[in-house]
């Protein structure tokens, strides 16, 4: 053994405690950077979400603008649309033409609730916010339904309105008959005062939910149909 080599020799065990502290300082930057990134990406997101509307997908329909005198039936393309109204029923593999208002084509169990949305639609159409207003359930805004905001005439076609579902609601005791429609339709030059989460002469089907309460059709729900991405 060469002489001085014992001086220079590391003790024992000296340099397990330096790769401790190494170890350690990489564990917290490490967790440092991942906070970091984490908050970016929390402010990113919030700065570049959708404020108030119809959220991201309204931001991208292009509307035409509003016009709350304006006379439908002065569009003649719009007047050579199929205007309309049918009614179907899936179970029974039925679609029929509904003529007027009174809706005799429809089955009689299903007849006061289906006027009662075929009336929202036609006030749609006439830009009548007050009297569609006057057709929404007590319900329909203490379980938050969306606010009827003024609605300019609507160039409405393609008008379905199809049953899918009754059961029963009890209210006070009462028990009250309930059914659910599914409803599409298109709108000709949208502009976003009736249906702000489509464009112009597409379909996004809805859901409306009617009770009938002392003889009378109410509406306690619209809700829009949704896929699961």
């Amino acid at each position: 053994m060469k002489a001085g080599y014992v001086k220079y020799k590391k003790k024992a065990g000296e340099e397990k405690p330096r790769k401790n502290r190494d170890g350690k300082t990489v564990i917290i930057i490490l967790a440092a950077a991942a906070l970091f990134a984490a908050v970016y990406i929390a402010v990113t997101m919030a700065i570049a979400a959708p404020r108030g509307g119809g959220g991201e997908e309204t931001r991208k329909i292009s509307f035409h603008p509003a016009d709350y005198t304006r006379d439908i039936t002065a569009d003649a393309a719009y007047m050579e649309l199929d205007r309309q109204f049918y009614y179907s029923d899936p179970s029974y593999g039925l679609t029929v033409a509904v003529v007027d208002e009174e809706a005799d084509e429809v089955p009689a169990t299903y007849r006061a609730t289906y006027r009662c949305i075929a009336s929202y639609l036609r006030l749609a159409m006439a830009g009548d916010t007050e009297a569609m207003k006057a057709l929404l359930s007590e319900k329909y805004e203490k379980d938050g339904g969306r606010e009827l905001r003024r609605v300019s005439p609507q160039k409405l076609y393609d008008i379905v309105i199809t049953v899918s579902s009754s059961d029963t609601l009890t209210e006070s005791g009462e028990v009250r008959d309930r059914f659910t429609y599914e409803v599409e339709y298109k709108i000709r030059q949208n502009d976003g005062t009736f249906r702000d989460d489509m464009g112009s002469d597409c379909s996004k089907k809805e859901f409306f939910t009617v009770t009938m309460r002392d003889g009378k059709a109410e509406i306690d729900a619209i809700s829009v149909y949704r896929t699961v991405s």
